[in-house]
């Protein structure tokens, strides 16, 4: 899966996304008007991965986590 594809065609209400893997993570980003602390993102990111990785889990067991979240 590609996850920029997947967010691009099927999760229009994020945009701008980018996602890259560097030095064992796996990064996600994305503008909306409406996820102030990033908790949806990181939901749908999570189910992107889930898809493709089976990780045992969800983003409350520490495998995700919101790093930054910036209002613009």
């Amino acid at each position: 899966m590609d996850i920029e594809a997947e967010f691009r065609e099927h999760r229009t209400w994020h945009e701008r996304v980018t996602c890259s893997f560097a030095d064992g993570t796996l990064t996600l980003i994305a503008f909306n008007d409406y996820d102030a602390n990033g908790s949806a993102l990181s939901d749908e990111f999570s189910d992107c991965i889930s898809a493709v990785i089976p990780i045992g889990g969800n983003s409350d067991d520490g495998a995700f986590e919101v790093v930054a979240v910036e209002k613009i």
